[in-house]
């Protein structure tokens, strides 16, 4: 500091009577400044506004300035706000910054969080530990908590949908070994992991999970065959295309963008014609993934469909075909609805932008 000025050419005194004004807007507006300016020197004059007892705000904006600092003298007083603060608001900032401010010490604080009531808290955590520099440290300490049958069930889940978000690949046998747990969400969660890992080995797992009598059981258990892009996969999913359950239909059409035309334009055509709209507009909105002769022609059969919002979709994935689409695309500008025609316009815009 020089001359009354921080290393970045601030005027100090006038971070200073914003931090000293009356009004709460202009003490917010001098705390934010010394965050996003980077003003270290001023760190400590947020010290006080952490411990703030009038002003939820005050709390939250410091809190917020000492991550962007990195301010580990902070920490104590970010612990005590991230797990006793009675505004969701403050939590969430002080688990933020812990995030910021990393620390071997943050994680059993961080993990404490996870059985926050609010889910913004609990999301704010979660976004912590898949960023955190030491992946290690925190597989480790998620899957003691995990494994420890002493704790509520509820932090337990959220430790191990902690574990899915991580998507590391050593944790495969452990998401397989609970697929069987007396938990039947603790299970589900497990069975996401297997989706998010990804790995084809998972699908003997997930085989006999297909005709659980849960339907949202088998809705995760379909939805993580869907992020296992193989042949076999494939084949498993054709299972579920007549399953009672709509949004496991639904699910199916979804993931098919990410497989070969080889693979899911059979499974496509099936869905095309599902009994329910919201499957169908699905399928039609994966046909975007697509192109081709045989695509034009599925999208060309749902033109006439008697769902608005199917039509709309068709109109869409048109936009992202060859321009010999356009023919089909002229014929929908005349549809009885406004949100088709409008599609239309936008796809006609798109194929002509990239022509």
């Amino acid at each position: 500091m020089r001359d009354g000025y921080t290393s970045v050419g601030v005027n100090v005194q006038e971070i200073l009577e914003l931090l000293s004004s009356h009004a709460l807007l202009e003490i917010t507006r001098g705390i934010r400044l010394i965050g996003e300016l980077g003003l270290s020197e001023l760190s400590s004059y947020l010290l006080p506004f952490l411990r703030d007892s009038r002003y939820y705000e005050l709390r939250a904006m410091s809190a917020r300035s000492c991550g962007l600092l990195h301010f580990s003298d902070a920490l104590s007083d970010l612990y005590f706000l991230a797990m006793h603060d009675e505004y969701e608001e403050v939590r969430r900032e002080a688990v933020l910054a812990m995030g910021l401010v990393q620390d071997f010490s943050n994680l059993p604080v961080l993990f404490h969080c996870l059985s926050d009531e609010d889910e913004g808290v609990r999301e704010n955590v979660l976004l912590v530990l898949e960023n955190w520099e030491d992946r290690g440290k925190v597989l480790d300490g998620l899957i003691l908590i995990v494994k420890d049958s002493t704790k509520p069930i509820v932090f337990r889940r959220e430790a191990l949908l902690a574990l899915v978000r991580l998507r590391d690949a050593s944790l495969f046998q452990l998401f397989a070994s609970l697929l069987n747990h007396e938990d039947r969400e603790f299970s589900r969660i497990a069975v996401e992991g297997l989706g998010a890992l990804g790995e084809p080995r998972g699908l003997a797992c997930l085989r006999g999970l297909l005709d659980d009598e849960d339907d949202d059981f088998r809705l995760s258990a379909y939805s993580a065959l869907g992020n296992i892009v193989t042949f076999e996969s494939a084949e498993l999913l054709k299972a579920g295309l007549f399953d009672s359950y709509d949004y496991v239909r639904q699910e199916i059409a979804r993931c098919m963008s990410k497989f070969s035309a080889k693979h899911a334009l059979p499974i496509l055509s099936t869905l095309i014609n599902d009994d329910v709209v919201f499957v169908r507009s699905a399928a039609i909105r994966s046909l975007s993934s697509f192109s081709g002769s045989k695509v034009l022609e599925l999208l060309s059969q749902a033109m006439t469909d008697s769902s608005a919002s199917v039509r709309k979709e068709v109109a869409y994935s048109l936009g992202f075909q060859e321009p010999v689409a356009i023919e089909f695309i002229k014929e929908l500008l005349h549809d009885t609805d406004d949100l088709v025609r409008i599609a239309a316009k936008m796809a006609m815009r798109r194929i002509a932008k990239e022509g």
